[in-house]
């Protein structure tokens, strides 16, 4: 215990210590001519220390589940990363990397990772026409916090929505042409994505080759997208978008998705293992208004057709506290293995709202932004709240402390999680 509260408080004096040291340096400013001419590369990198501080809800199904007889109160870990991109332009051609590296201590443990989040080559046909090929993030849906119609790209993380993504490798072309018309702006982007034993591996269970296709349409003023999504086994999935200004500071946002066949693992009522294949209807309906006092307001509704029912995560509770409770490893090895498997998502039930405030400098206080979250779960009404504060008085330094709170509710999803508390500090230097 004094160990771990040791390091708490060393990693808050480094965070500390990366704040003013900064603050205090003079800056030179000067203009040269050259600086303004086109260069063919651009580049940024960013360092990041992490520490964070999690209580842990010891009554929780999920930590009975992970520490068994073990009286851990707290886990506490420190990640220093750097993340960088760039691209070289070549005439037409352009080709552009991004991605990060990390070290994390945690458990009396170093371990570390690093990804690719984008690799490709991009060429400008003509002005209408243009292609990539290599790994690349698309970004498809209007969604803030989920996004139903991602076919071709990974969730947002509900911690940090703006957080980088990993894309896969792709082929993919664009066709944008302009009108002097009520139809401003029309495009269509064909996609191919591979999936083999060396490519693509978390898009697909099986080999396969998958075929993408979306439609934009700037329409009167509203921006509206139409999704498609086949593979060569014969599934689809199809979806669509919009977002429209009804005033200048009111937007509204829908999306929808339809997937022919759902797989997905649940427990029955004798707790065992079932798969169930179903289609899907997938839909988020949403607003942001920035009111006159500059506060931020974004609200959605989301609805996870391939979510568990209240039913089936009743089982799992039910199944998850009788294994708890016997002497028989065997079970408890199995309920372990399918709550790693299945419940380690988010939005793991069916019907959802979420909110979110902002106000920059608050009372005047300049370059402080506070924000604040919420997501209540229609199914068990359980919620989870979190809070966010970012200071950006330093050039190229942003400071941000982020905390999230889960109410005990037992027998529901955001109640039955490990965490009771979450706190964590970032200091975030650009390059």
């Amino acid at each position: 215990m004094e160990r771990k509260i040791w390091r708490i408080l060393v990693a808050c004096s480094v965070w500390i210590g990366m704040f003013y040291p900064i603050g205090s340096l003079a800056q030179d400013f000067s203009f040269d001519l050259n600086e303004i001419e086109k260069k063919p590369y651009e580049y940024i990198a960013a360092l990041s220390f992490t520490p964070s501080f999690s209580l842990l809800n010891r009554d929780s199904l999920f930590y009975r589940l992970k520490y068994d007889d073990d009286d851990e109160r707290f886990v506490d870990d420190y990640r220093l990363a750097i993340e960088a991109s760039g691209s070289y332009a070549i005439a037409q051609t352009k080709l552009v990397a991004a991605g990060k590296y990390g070290v994390t201590y945690t458990d009396d443990e170093w371990t570390d990772d690093g990804v690719f989040y984008e690799l490709y080559g991009q060429s400008a046909l003509n002005p209408n026409v243009t292609v990539w090929l290599g790994k690349k993030t698309v970004k498809w849906g209007r969604g803030y916090i989920w996004n139903p119609a991602a076919f071709v790209g990974k969730q947002k993380d509900v911690n940090d929505v703006d957080a980088n993504l990993e894309g896969y490798y792709l082929a993919m072309g664009e066709f944008v042409k302009s009108f002097d018309a009520p139809l401003q702006t029309f495009s269509i982007t064909p996609i191919i994505i591979p999936v083999s034993n060396d490519l693509n591996q978390d898009f697909s269970d099986s080999h396969s080759m998958n075929f993408a296709l979306s439609l934009y349409f700037l329409l009167a003023d509203t921006d509206i997208g139409l999704y498609g999504f086949t593979d060569d086994h014969g599934q689809w999935k199809v979806g669509g978008d919009f977002s429209r200004n009804l005033l200048t500071n009111w937007e509204i946002h829908a999306e929808w998705a339809y997937e022919d066949v759902s797989e997905r693992w649940y427990l029955d009522q004798e707790y065992v293992l079932q798969r169930t294949s179903q289609s899907a209807t997938n839909v988020l309906f949403g607003t942001r208004y920035l009111a006159p006092s500059n506060t931020t307001i974004i609200a959605e509704y989301l609805h996870n057709d391939t979510g568990y029912s209240q039913s089936e995560m009743d089982n799992f509770f039910d199944a998850a506290d009788v294994v708890l409770n016997t002497e028989n490893r065997q079970p408890l090895s199995s309920v372990k293995s399918f709550q790693k498997d299945q419940f380690s998502g988010q939005f793991l039930m069916q019907d959802y709202l979420y909110l979110k405030i902002s106000q920059p400098e608050p009372f005047d206080l300049l370059y402080f932004t506070p924000s604040a979250f919420l997501i209540y779960n229609l199914n068990d009404d359980s919620v989870r709240f979190g809070s966010e504060f970012k200071y950006s008085r330093f050039t190229n330094l942003d400071l941000t402390m982020r905390q999230q709170y889960f109410p005990s509710y037992q027998d529901t999803e955001f109640g039955e999680k490990m965490n009771a508390y979450k706190i964590e500090l970032s200091v975030k230097k650009y390059f």
